[in-house]
């Protein structure tokens, strides 16, 4: 994909639907890991932080979303360490705190250890 396709994928997380939200995040989530592999600290102040403000702003104002208790998901978010792995981490707890089921690849994707 080019770079203009992920600016249009991160702008489209914002306005999708929560479940959709996720399937989009874990695409670009599974393609930076990859792309930022040389440059962890760059995904550290620049990536990370975009997917943990998605979700303490969803969290904060999506009721009736999420199948888990505000303050358990709100918890959730400590799994994102500012590593690719933390955001892995953070989009598959989302992912069972929705209680969604995502198309194979993201699951494998998300459920790979690495």
């Amino acid at each position: 994909m080019s770079n203009a396709g992920f600016v249009l994928c991160i702008g489209a997380m914002g306005s999708a639907p929560v479940s959709q939200s996720l399937y989009l995040q874990t695409y670009i989530a599974e393609n930076f890991e990859k792309f930022f592999k040389t440059c962890p600290s760059l995904y550290r102040e620049i990536v990370a932080p975009l997917f943990v403000a998605y979700w303490e702003r969803t969290i904060a104002q999506t009721t009736g979303e999420f199948r888990t208790a505000q303050a358990y998901t709100q918890q959730q978010l400590q799994a994102a360490d500012g590593s690719a792995k933390g955001t892995r981490n953070l989009l598959r707890a989302m992912r069972f705190c929705l209680g969604v089921k995502l198309p194979e690849h993201a699951m494998n994707w998300l459920d790979a250890s690495e």
